[in-house]
């Protein structure tokens, strides 16, 4: 069974109706969140968690078994973490 960390969002809010840039990132024993750039949590994950190779929940949380109500574009996984301090979103598609 994997574990996924668990964090709460603790500043920032998603606006309903309006598409909005959403990252969360691992690096190292940490899981940073962001909202439009700004890191809005910080929690510590361990170094060791890490997903199966056959279950990505994305707008799920297996412990709770809710979804989340809204459209999402553009899921990017990434070898290495892309960010880890605030930074501006892309304004356009991804083109890599």
């Amino acid at each position: 069974m994997v574990q996924y960390p668990t964090y709460t969002k603790t500043s920032g809010s998603v606006t309903a109706n309006k598409w909005q840039h959403v990252a969360v990132v691992r690096a190292g024993g940490n899981l940073y969140t962001f909202l439009g750039g700004i890191n809005v949590n910080t929690t510590a994950c361990g170094a060791g968690w890490a997903p199966t190779a056959n279950l990505a929940p994305i707008g799920y949380d297996p412990a709770y078994g809710a979804s989340f109500d809204g459209y999402i574009d553009e899921v990017r996984f990434s070898q290495g973490a892309r960010y880890t301090s605030n930074f501006t979103p892309p304004s356009g598609p991804l083109t890599q």
